[in-house]
Order: structure tokens, then sequence, then C-alpha cells
């Protein structure tokens, strides 16, 4: 039997801590805990696309002008519609709302989640509770007709070891995992996602919920769900986290809640101004609501609730801030006749465009596709052998299988060459929140491309994998199952045309701490092995305030006339003494290493390193670090080969043997150049104790060429030169 009845849901300003959490549906509290809420239109408005448009209409006659809150109306019905679930969206003070402001945006994304069925996901002011109390993860009374709440040993209201006595929870979770910060890879449904206790990992009390507070529980810093009671004068909060998207997603399931079936659709949220055939109504009328407020009924069954009406309200007597213009804008210039990997630092296709035409288009001169162009790397998620790179349509055009085929993501980088000289553009979006990065994988890696995401340094030791409901990090992942330990930065002024950092590997390290970071616009590479899992760069500004595909995949992308303008500038010799820790000192233990440096045409390569190290295996290890192809005209690399480890590695950048009594050993490198370039002369930096038993040999000549770490001048040939390098007893 279906039943009208309303609801009145108020969101509270604020200022000490309100809670979020695993999420929750609204009439569920009042009509019955398994109630999941449908928005109005829900089913026979669901297009033959699955798709279900809800209008939200602007009120023309409002208390407060139209013109000035139409913008961050807009900008939060953006926001839905992308559905994207991300990582430090509580900004206090925000980018452009001042302390004293409330803004206005992050309020009513909060309302229009109560308009589409979202419930307050903490206990909130309608649970009788006081102050702090409210951030307890939302519940009805039990058995004892009270709200039993007590904090756990970590002292952090609303976190896993809450003692909630026999309160019924209220929020969906992920079964077998109690961690709101994680969207999970496969479906979100009935039978993935649970309301039971039961179904907690061992050892948790209660379901933890999504607050900014707990979030520091999980590494996972100024983050929070939107789906809160109560908001902070000068806060924005402004993107979804990923409980408000896996709520939404249960929802889209249908009233089977189960992926896949008839019944499915996807919301799709459409801004008017019209007087009729609204779903939702948004107005400043002070005579409803004290700040704000979703007013909503439904029809009711047992288990589900159809929205039929919604009335989102705004009291005109706070000191509401309007978001008007773009807070984010990043300045991004081009060097002629050069690749240059970049990523979008802003939020874009929020408040503006994000295609090739929208964001570089009115700042580039020449004709696209001739004096300029823009390369994405398409990924085969059912056969990694088709990755290739495509160059991007500039039209905006949306294929007919639904993808936006020249949308420029967050999260992603892409490879931009003019031949023009002093070209740049400027992004304009919002500040961003660093969305989770679905990485594509193969058991022989996987090269990915991807884009720094916001707009400060991060650590790569801070940046996360997600691997199912496992939060891991870059230096603790399977180095040879799952993921490579380090990233790859393309650098045109580096003769190996990519750099790779390591403060794991001695001889490696950086030079300065910030190379370890991410920076913003940057783009990098990591190679992945394990399917399935993500890749989160936390908001956490570093203290310090690259790979390429295989070469053969590379060649697709560059053609030889592309090729030809890619020259390296001429520049003075590069300093032996680079500023980076010597080498000079065997270790403590008998370790040691050797660095080989190429040097030709007033360039020199940063180093290859080979040694013995206690730990390490005399077939690849986590210290065997590779190097990705060089590309460009007149490049070159130190590589050390190993064919018989079986991979498809180009060739690595150290190499690291079993630490024995005697140093005695042979490595095989190459010295491998694009193109004739000259004169050239190998360094060998090390231990003097080390260097005096070095012999190095060319295979096509008898004896040794250098001896004693002597340098070694000679004459390359394009493609791969072999030398071996012995060290005596």
């Amino acid at each position: 039997m279906n039943r009208k009845l309303s609801l009145l849901i108020a969101l509270a300003a604020a200022n000490t801590a309100t809670t979020a959490l695993a999420g929750g549906y609204t009439f569920a509290e009042t009509y019955g805990v398994d109630i999941v809420t449908y928005p109005s239109g829900y089913p026979g408005d669901v297009d033959a696309n699955g798709v279900l448009t809800v209008k939200v209409c602007q009120d023309p006659d409002s208390a407060v002008a139209p013109n000035l809150w139409e913008n961050s109306l807009k900008n939060t019905i953006a926001t839905f519609n992308q559905l994207k679930s991300t990582v430090g969206n509580s900004q206090r003070p925000g980018p452009n709302v001042q302390l004293g402001e409330v803004d206005f945006e992050s309020v009513a994304l909060h309302e229009l989640g109560h308009c589409v069925g979202l419930a307050h996901v903490n206990a909130a002011s309608e649970s009788g509770l006081a102050g702090n109390n409210q951030n307890y993860t939302k519940a009805q009374v039990g058995t004892n007709t009270i709200l039993d709440y007590a904090p756990g040993p970590d002292g952090v209201i609303g976190s896993a070891d809450d003692v909630r006595g026999d309160d019924i929870n209220m929020n969906w979770f992920l079964t077998g995992s109690n961690n709101p910060f994680i969207l999970p890879s496969g479906p979100i449904d009935a039978t993935t996602y649970t309301r039971d206790v039961a179904n907690l990992p061992a050892g948790d009390n209660f379901v933890a919920n999504a607050d900014r507070d707990v979030g520091f529980l999980y590494d996972t810093p100024n983050t929070e769900t939107i789906m809160q009671q109560g908001t902070f004068s000068g806060e924005a909060q402004r993107a979804l986290a990923s409980d408000d998207v896996a709520t939404l997603m249960f929802a889209m399931t249908g009233y089977d809640r189960t992926t896949g079936t008839a019944d499915d659709y996807s919301l799709q949220l459409e801004y008017s101004t019209a007087a009729d055939g609204c779903d939702i109504n948004v107005s400043f009328d002070n005579s409803q609501t004290g700040f704000a407020v979703c007013a909503s009924s439904a029809w009711l069954t047992s288990s589900t609730a159809r929205l039929a009406s919604a009335n989102v309200y705004f009291n005109s007597g706070f000191n509401w801030f309007f978001n008007e213009s773009s807070p984010c804008t990043d300045y991004i210039s081009l060097e002629q006749d050069e690749w240059q990997m970049i990523s979008m630092g802003c939020t874009t296709g929020i408040s503006h465009g994000r295609t090739v035409a929208d964001i570089m288009s009115p700042y580039m001169t020449g004709t696209y596709g001739t004096d300029w162009a823009v390369f994405t790397r398409d990924m085969d998620e059912s056969d990694p052998s088709n990755d290739a790179y495509r160059r991007m349509e500039e039209d905006g055009d949306i294929g007919d299988d639904g993808t936006l085929d020249d949308v420029l993501e967050n999260g992603r980088s892409y490879w931009v060459k003019t031949v023009n000289p002093g070209e740049s553009f400027t992004v304009v979006g919002e500040y961003p929140a660093s969305p989770d990065i679905d990485l594509y994988a193969a058991p022989a890696g996987r090269w990915n491309m991807i884009g720094h995401t916001l707009r400060h340094n991060v650590s790569w030791s801070d940046v996360q994998v997600i691997d199912g409901t496992d939060v891991k990090y870059t230096d603790t992942v399977d180095h040879s199952t799952e993921m490579a330990q380090q990233f790859w930065v393309y650098d045109p002024s580096e003769p190996s045309n990519y750099v790779t950092y390591s403060d794991a590997i001695p001889g490696l390290e950086p030079d300065t701490p910030s190379d370890l970071d991410l920076k913003p616009n940057q783009g990098f590479w990591v190679k992945v092995y394990k399917a399935g899992m993500k890749l989160r760069i936390p908001d956490i500004v570093s203290s310090a305030s690259p790979e390429s595909a295989p070469a053969e995949v590379i060649a697709t992308r560059t053609s030889a006339a592309r090729v030809a303008k890619s020259s390296f500038e001429e520049a003075p010799a590069a300093a032996i003494n680079d500023g980076r820790p010597t080498v000079d000192q065997m270790g403590d233990d008998g370790s040691w290493f050797v660095r080989i440096r190429a040097e030709a045409n007033g360039k020199i390569t940063r180093g290859s390193i080979l040694g013995r190290m206690e730990g390490s295996l005399n077939r690849k290890d986590d210290r065997d670090l590779e190097q990705p192809a060089p590309f460009s005209a007149s490049s070159f690399a130190v590589i050390f080969p190993h064919p018989e480890w079986g991979g498809d590695e180009w060739g690595f950048v150290s190499d690291y043997r079993r630490l024995k009594e005697s140093p005695k050993g042979k490595w095989n490198f190459s010295v491998y150049t694009t193109a004739d370039i000259g004169e050239m002369t190998l360094h060998f930096e090390g231990p003097p104790e080390i260097l005096d038993k070095l012999r190095l040999k060319r295979p096509e000549q008898k004896g040794s060429v250098a001896k004693r770490g002597a340098n070694y001048t000679f004459t390359p040939e394009p493609g791969f030169n072999e030398f071996v390098l012995k060290v005596r007893k």
C-alpha cells in the first residue's frame, strides 16, 4: 500500500565539528530502516537510455536576486551530474569564501542531496542529542528505547570503536569493510552493501562514518561526506566524497537493488527557471526556514520511498557567499617544438567547459592538428595490446557510446606540442578536490599516464594505492605484482628524456627533496601489474613544497617529422657533482655502488647505478628500477638490459646484486642513442677501493678500454652500444 507522507530536513549552521557517515536515505528513520528513497519521476520518467532527468528550478521571485546565486546553483547541479568521488573536499577556509561567510554552494549541494533522497548521515539535531554527540553514526534506538553512545579508545566520535549498545544502524556500508572513504571498483548493490553490523570487520563495534575527524584515522585528511548536518563559517565543501557517490549509486540499482537489471537508472539534474514541470524548486523564503531546508513528500511502501515533491528554502538573514567566479586559474606555458606532459590542476566541467576546445583553443594560434595538438592514451580494458595514443578532437562532440572523447579529465595527463613560440593557455575552473584515479593493469605491467590532481606539491611517499578495501602506499605495494615503486617524469632537458627518482635506492636520490613530489600541472607515468586498483593523491602538502610507454608504442604517436622538431637546445656542460650524496664511501656492512654517467653535446645523464647491497638479489628485485626508452632526437641513456629476466622492460637504471665478501662481479650495460651525437664521455663515480678494481671492456675489442674508474671517451653509433664492466677481487 502506498502512503504519501511529508518530511522536513534542515541543515544547521555550526561553529563546531559535525559528522558524516556511511550513507542512508530520507524517510527511513521514521518509516522503516530498510527504506531506499528514489528521486521524483522514478520509475516512470526514466527514458529509453536509462536516464532519469530531475528538473531543478530556480525561483525567479526569490527574496535574494536569482542572478546572485544562479552560478552556484548550476555548479551544484554539475557536481551531482559528474558523480565523481573525491578526497580533500572539505576546505577550511575555502578558496574564495572568507571567515564570517556561509558558502551557499556548499549548503545547496547538501540540500539537493536531501531532495534526491539522501538523508543526514550523522545523528544530527533530529536525534535529540546535543553538541558533538550529534556526530555519532546515525542509528535508531534498540529494545532499551534510548540511543547508546560512548567513544571508544581512539576518542574520536563516529569511528569504528564507538560503543553503541543495541542501537540499530541506519546506514549502508560495504560488506566486510568499515572504511567510508573508499568507493569499491565492483558493483554497489544489495549483494555488496548491507546495514547489518554483523558484516563489519572483526573487532569493529559499529559503522564508522566519513566525518572529517574520522578521516584522519584512515589517512584521508580534509575529507567529509556532503550529507552531514552542519557547516562552518568560511568552509567550502563543493565536491562529493566516496560515501555520497556510493549512496546515490546504490539507489540507482532500482527497486530490486541489483546492478545491471531493467530497473536501473542514472541521475541527471537539469537547471531551469520554468514555473512548472519542476521536480525540485529552490528559493530564498524566510517564512519556510531559519537557515536552509529541503521540504519533501513521498509515496511510501514498506521498503521504498518515491519522492513526490521537493522544495529547497534558504533564509536570507545570513552572510551568504555566492561563488559567482571560478576561484581556480592555472597558467600553463609551452615550449616550442617540445613534447610536454600536462595535467589539469583545476576541476573542470563545473563552472567552465572541459574539452580541448573549451580550455586550449581560445589561446592557441595556428591550425589544430598542424601547428598544435593534444594526445591522450586510450586504454583498452580487455586487451592491453590495443592501448594506443590518439589525437584528441577539438569539436567537443560526444560519441555514440556516451564517452566524452575530447574531455581533459582531472587525474589524467596529456601530451601537448606546438610549433609556435611563446604559446600558453589558462585553465579556469573550481578549486580542486582529488578524484580517485582508475589504474589499468596487465601481469607484465601496463603504463598509465597520470596527472597530478592538486595545486600544491604532494610527496610520492604520501600517495595511496586503493586495492579493493585495502589502502596501501607506493612503498608498501608489492612492486613486482601490483605496481612499480617509482614514478617517471618526462623532462626534455634530461638526455634520457625520463627521470627516475627514488629515496629508497642508494645512488638514485633526488637532487632536492621536492624532486620526489608530484607538482601542479605535472603529468607522470606509473606501471601497474594488478587489476582493479586506484591511485589516490591525498590533500597533504609536501614538506618540500614518468614513464613513457615502450618505445615502439611511442613511435605510433611521434612521426618522423615530429621527432625532427624535438631537438634539444644547447646547454652548458653539466657539473659532475650535482649536490647529491657522494658515492665515495663504502657502507659499514661492505655495501657499495658505482654511478655511470654519460656526457655529450653539453648534456649529462643523472646516472645509472650498479653495486652490491644487503638484501639485494642476483635476479630482479625492488632495487632494480626500470628506465623507459627515450624518443626525442639526440637522446641518450645508460641502461642495464637484462633480457634474461623475461620481462618486457626496455632496460634498467639500477642493477644491485647480493652483498658478498668480495665485490667481484660483471655487469653488462648499454649506451643507447637515438641519433649520431658525436663524441661521448663515460664517467664513473664510486668508492676509490671499488674504482681501483674496475675494468671497462667492449665486446668487440680485446682487453680493457679503461681501468680504475678512468673516464672513457668514444663515438657511439645510433642504437645500442654494449659494454662490460668488471669488478675484480
